[in-house]
Formats: C-alpha cells, structure tokens, sequence
C-alpha cells in the first residue's frame, strides 16, 4: 500500500520509522531549504508549500529532514507517495479508505466532508506528498479551503503548481557543499 503513517499519536501507536533513515554522512543536508520552509511555515503561516525542482537536486530528503527536525510540532503526520493523475487518485482513495475504516463509527455519506472535518479536529496535522505531478488531484481531496489551519502540506514536484508557497529546490549553497 502507498500509504505510510510515519507519526500518528491519533493512528497508530507505531514508532516513528523515518528519523534513523537521515542518520550519518550519507544524507546530505539541505540547510537553506529546511530555514525557508520552517519561516514559510512559522511566520507566514504557510499551509501548502511546494518543494520544486528537477530530479536529484533533495525535493524528497529535504522533506524528510523537516520532518525529522520538527515531528514534536504535530499531532499526526502521513506520507504519501503520489505520482501521476491516475496513481494519486488511487492514493488518495485508499488514504481516505484507512482514515474512515479507522476513525468513522458511523456510516460515511460524503468522504470529502468527512475527511476536512477529520482534518479539521486535528490538533496539528502535517501531509506529505511526495511526487506530486497531479496538484489538481490533490485540490479535489484537500481543497483550500476545506483542511483548516492546522493542516501543514508540504509536496515535492517537478512542475510549477498553483500552490501559493514554492520553494525552488536548485544547487546547494557553497557552505552547505563544503560540509560534504
């Protein structure tokens, strides 16, 4: 399945599986990324935050390193990893078929209502999309409007998107590729 719960307290009681994966030298660290989507969420109060850029430059570990350094800040925090129009609409669909198996005690007529209103009653809630090729897909499941302000989603994307907030994720700053 393409869903992955890497921190719910309101889920799962799972440990989180993701911290020891950015461990050692291997990973390199993408500082000023991480510094513009902690200010683009701290004090622009930044909801959708796209992370853009051509394969290999750290969409996906710069991401993860977020998460890494800021898990304490959400109540629950979900993966998914998307794709084109037609996969991330399965994605969606077996990530809103967890959530209702998991959490709806009673019977489900509207899903999109339901999953906002979900979302909604979440202390702090973090989504992470990884390869977003289909940004009007995920508008259809999260609109806007519709996840609250305390729904963070951060995608990494190889297009331009409508998204308010895009980071352009290029060549690392020469301090940054000293370290290495």
């Amino acid at each position: 399945m393409d869903i992955h719960t890497l921190y719910s307290s309101t889920v799962c009681s799972l440990k989180p599986i993701v911290w020891n994966l950015l461990t050692g030298n291997l990973w390199i660290k993408r500082y000023d990324i991480l510094a513009r989507l902690a200010i683009q969420i701290k004090y622009h109060d930044a909801r959708r935050i796209v992370l853009k850029g051509v394969p290999g430059m750290g969409k996906t570990t710069a991401m993860l390193q977020y998460v890494q350094y800021s898990h304490t800040q959400y109540s629950t925090i979900f993966w998914l990893n998307l794709g084109n129009h037609e996969r991330s609409r399965v994605v969606f669909e077996l990530f809103v078929d967890a959530l209702i198996a998991a959490h709806a005690n009673v019977a489900v007529l509207n899903r999109m209502t339901w999953l906002a209103d979900w979302l909604g009653r979440r202390k702090r809630c973090l989504i992470l999309l990884n390869d977003m090729d289909a940004p009007d897909v995920v508008e259809d499941y999260l609109p806007s409007g519709a996840v609250g302000t305390n729904t963070v989603l951060i995608a990494t994307s190889r297009s331009a998107t409508l998204w308010p907030v895009v980071i352009v994720v290029d060549c690392m700053l020469h301090r940054d590729a000293v370290r290495l």
